[in-house]
C-alpha cells in the first residue's frame, strides 16, 4: 500500500533528528562515514570520548578530521514557505501524540513487568535485541508485526525480570548440546551451563525499546522514559556472574554491524564495548571482524559467524567466542583475571533499518 502524503512528512521529520540529543538538529553537521549530528553535540561527544570515533558506526576519524555542515538538511530544515523549524517539530508532536493514542508498544512497554512464559521457554524459544532506524513500524501494534512461529516466541512484558527467571541456568544435559548436529560441543566439555538472558530496560539505551510479544528491541525516534544507561547503542544484560562456567548463544545474522561480550557492571555510560579497561568483546564493524579490549583492536583471521556462542568461565578467569559454524571453531579465547561481577553485554548498529541480534535457547 502506497504510504499517504502525512506519512512521509513523518518520516522526513524522524530523519531530522540528531541521534545523540534526538532533537531537530542545530547546525547540522557530517562526518566522513555519513551519520550527522548537532554541531554542538558531536562536539560535546568527542570532548568526553578520548578515542575520535562516530558514536553510531564506531568508524574511526582520521586525525585531520573535519567537521562538514550538511547543506541539504539545513535546507530541509529551514523550509520556509512550509513554516521553517517550527513546522519539523509540530509534525513530530503530532506523531509522538498519535503515537500514544494508538496504544504503541514504544510507550506502554516501557511501563510494564517481565513475565517469561515457562511453557515457550520449555519448547526452546528464542529472544531478540532488534535495532531499527525510525518508528514506522512502532507506530502498529504488537498484533501487527510479522507473525513468529509458536516455538520461537516467549511472552514477556519490559520492566524487571520475574524472581524465577533472573539469571536463569538451564542444567539439563540437552542444554548443553552445541551446533553441530550431533550435539558436540566446547560447552559440553567445559560442564558450562546455558543461561538465558533477560534484559532490563535501564541498563540499555534509551533508543532501543522491546516488543512485548517478541522480546525485541528497536530503535525509536521515541524515547523511552528511562535515562541512557549508555551513550552507545549498548544494552547489558541483567545476570551478573561471579563464579561459575556458563555459555548463551547469539544468532548475528540478521544484524550488519554488531558487538558481543562482558564487561564489569561498573562499565562506565560514556564507556563503549571494548574501548575500556572493564570490557572485552569480538565486534563486526565497517566490513572488520575483531576482538577488542581496552581501546586495542586485534584482527580475527576468521570470517564473522551468523551464529556466535560465549562461553565464560568465572573460575578460571577464561573468556571465549566460538563460531556456531565449522564445528564451532575457536575465534577467540582470553585470560582475564575478574576482579568483580561481569554482565553479557551486546552493541547493534542503531542507524541499519532491520538490524536483531537473537538469542536462541538449545
Amino acid at each position: 500500500m502506497m504510504a499517504s502524503y502525512k506519512d512521509i512528512v513523518r518520516f522526513i521529520a524522524n530523519h531530522l533528528k540528531c541521534p545523540i540529543c534526538f532533537e531537530i538538529f542545530t547546525e547540522p553537521v557530517t562526518l566522513a562515514c555519513g551519520h550527522s549530528y548537532c554541531l554542538r553535540c558531536i562536539k560535546d561527544y568527542f570532548k568526553q570520548n578520548s578515542k575520535r570515533v562516530c558514536p553510531e558506526c564506531r568508524a574511526e576519524l582520521k586525525t585531520d578530521y573535519k567537521l562538514h555542515k550538511n547543506v541539504t538538511i539545513r535546507a530541509i530544515l529551514e523550509l520556509q514557505q512550509a513554516g521553517g523549524r517550527e513546522m519539523w517539530d509540530r509534525v513530530l508532536a503530532g506523531s509522538e501524540e498519535e503515537f500514544t493514542q494508538d496504544g504503541s508498544c514504544l510507550i506502554r512497554n516501557s511501563s510494564r513487568t517481565y513475565q517469561s512464559s515457562s511453557s515457550s521457554a520449555a519448547e526452546g524459544s528464542s529472544s531478540s535485541l532488534d535495532c531499527e532506524e525510525g518508528h514506522q513500524d512502532a507506530a502498529k501494534n504488537d498484533s501487527s508485526l510479522p507473525s513468529v512461529p509458536q516455538n520461537d516466541e516467549v511472552i514477556i512484558n519490559s520492566q524487571s525480570v520475574s524472581e524465577e527467571n533472573k539469571g536463569s541456568v538451564s542444567k539439563d544435559p540437552d542444554s548443553l548440546r552445541g551446533f553441530s548436529d550431533d550435539g558436540t560441543s566446547a560447552a559440553a566439555g567445559l560442564s558450562a551451563e546455558f543461561v538465558s538472558l533477560s534484559f532490563l530496560p535501564q541498563k540499555g539505551h534509551r533508543r532501543l525499546v522491546f516488543y512485548s510479544q517478541r522480546i525485541e528491541v528497536r530503535s525509536s525516534m521515541t524515547l523511552r522514559n528511562h535515562s541512557d544507561r549508555f551513550e552507545a547503542c549498548q544494552w547489558m544484560a541483567e545476570q551478573e556472574f561471579t563464579t561459575g562456567r556458563f555459555y548463551w548463544d547469539v544468532e548475528t545474522s540478521a544484524c550488519s554491524g554488531w558487538a558481543a561480550g562482558v564487561a564489569y557492571t561498573h562499565l562506565g555510560k560514556d564507556e563503549q564495548l571494548g574501548r575500556s579497561k572493564s570490557s572485552w568483546c569480538i565486534e563486526w564493524s565497517s566490513s572488520r571482524f575483531s576482538a577488542w579490549h581496552n581501546g586495542s583492536e586485534t584482527p580475527l583471521k576468521h570470517r564473522h559467524p551468523s551464529r556466535l556462542r560465549v562461553l565464560l568461565d568465572r573460575d578460571a578467569g577464561h573468556l571465549s567466542f566460538r563460531s556456531g559454524e565449522d564445528g564451532e571453531a575457536e575465534l577467540y579465547d582470553v585470560q582475564v583475571e575478574f576482579e568483580a561481577a561481569v554482565s553479557p553485554v551486546f552493541w547493534l548498529f542503531g542507524t541499519k533499518p532491520g538490524n536483531a541480534l537473537s538469542f536462541p535457547r538449545p
